[in-house]
């Protein structure tokens, strides 16, 4: 009975002496100050034998509390000597707690190979929670929406959700093609307080090279020693461009004579005109001097149909002006002036020869009436 004891005792000194023979050293976390929020933390600590007898199947389990989410919480080394140190490290994120120091247990399961038996031993680590502003980007506005060749602010509504005001906060936003330019493409931010958001708004000039359609660009927050980014799309639109292509008349314009005038217009630009309208602005005309051609798509024509009378003969410079509009609904105006001749209506003989006519009626007439009464005479 007593020798039984004994190798109880035996026993209970070696698995007492083995539990204590792993320490955990040189505890370290990336980044160095964690904060509330923070993603992706990594925790680094050494594991180190102090024992005598060498030690397998090793496994070091963190036993995170509620305020943390795993992403690695177990790492495994096959084998360790006594006196030798291995690297352990392990993942997880920080809800949005309360800054202090939080406990996280440890549990650490390994074969004393001098039995061989299992044993476990349990170890306590402890993390310093700090609390730092938290951006985060809620809503990008654009005004005007970006045309090609034409310049737009674009605005991040950034919300600061935590208790500590933000300051100095270094935005800069790029886009990965050469042919939408910011500025400026940096700036700081002096001041979001706590629960409150703050506007940061770039100007953008698109290049008249640029071809409609969705570019991607980048927005980055540095404050606090953190950095915070947010891709972003816009949408660049093209514009529209009316040009007079040329102009004709339906017959030979003749002073006081009603007569069609038709203007062709060539949209040049890269998006539909729309809701075209042309008008004579010469004041001196008149008939239907305003025309509603509709939409005109890029690189192709519209007509312009009016019904004029001029009220004298000559040369004119007749203003045609056109408005329309893009498909976001901006107004348009351009004038341009066409060269039109008028001529005088030709001399018109049709008159003179009816009156010659009836003059020849009349003196034929008045030579059968005399002729006749000299016949009279005659008999008599």
């Amino acid at each position: 009975m007593r020798r039984v004891f004994v190798i109880l005792l035996l026993l209970f000194s070696m698995s007492f002496a083995a539990e204590d023979a792993l320490r955990l050293q040189n505890q370290q976390t990336f980044p160095a100050g964690v904060q509330s929020g923070d993603q992706d933390v990594m925790l680094q600590f050494d594991l180190y034998h102090a024992g005598m007898v060498t030690y397998s199947n090793i496994t070091v389990t963190l036993n995170l509390p509620q305020q943390f989410e795993g992403i690695r919480t177990t790492y495994s080394v096959n084998r360790i000597l006594p006196g030798q140190s291995v690297t352990t490290n392990f993942r997880f994120n920080v809800k949005q707690v309360d800054p202090g120091t939080y406990t996280i247990p440890v549990t650490i399961k390994y074969t004393d190979t001098s039995g061989p038996y299992e044993t476990s031993a349990s170890r306590t680590i402890y993390i310093s929670i700090s609390t730092t502003p938290a951006l985060n980007f809620d809503d990008i506005i654009f005004t005007p929406l970006p045309h090609i060749g034409k310049q737009f602010n674009v605005t991040f509504m950034v919300t600061n959700t935590n208790q500590l005001p933000a300051s100095n906060i270094v935005a800069s936003i790029s886009s990965p093609t050469a042919e939408i330019t910011w500025i400026p493409g940096s700036q700081t931010k002096n001041f979001i307080g706590p629960d409150s958001t703050g506007n940061i708004t770039f100007k953008g000039m698109v290049s008249s090279e640029t071809v409609p359609g969705a570019y991607a660009g980048v927005i980055t927050l540095v404050y606090s020693g953190k950095t915070t980014s947010n891709n972003f799309y816009l949408e660049i639109h093209g514009t529209p461009d009316l040009k007079l292509a040329g102009s004709q008349t339906d017959k030979t314009p003749y002073v006081g004579d009603k007569f069609t005038l038709s203007i062709q217009l060539e949209d040049i630009g890269k998006e539909k005109a729309r809701s075209v309208r042309a008008k004579i602005t010469d004041s001196s005309l008149t008939g239907t001097l305003v025309s509603f051609i509709g939409t005109i798509d890029p690189d192709d024509t519209g007509s312009a149909i009016f019904d004029i009378t001029a009220p004298n003969a000559g040369s004119y410079e007749i203003p045609i002006e056109f408005q329309y509009t893009d498909d976001e609904g901006n107004n348009y105006t351009r004038t341009e002036t066409i060269d039109l001749f008028i001529y005088s209506k030709p001399f018109d003989f049709s008159g003179i020869i009816l009156l010659a006519i009836a003059a020849g009626g009349i003196w034929y007439w008045q030579a059968q009436k005399k002729k006749k009464r000299k016949i009279e005479k005659i008999v008599e």
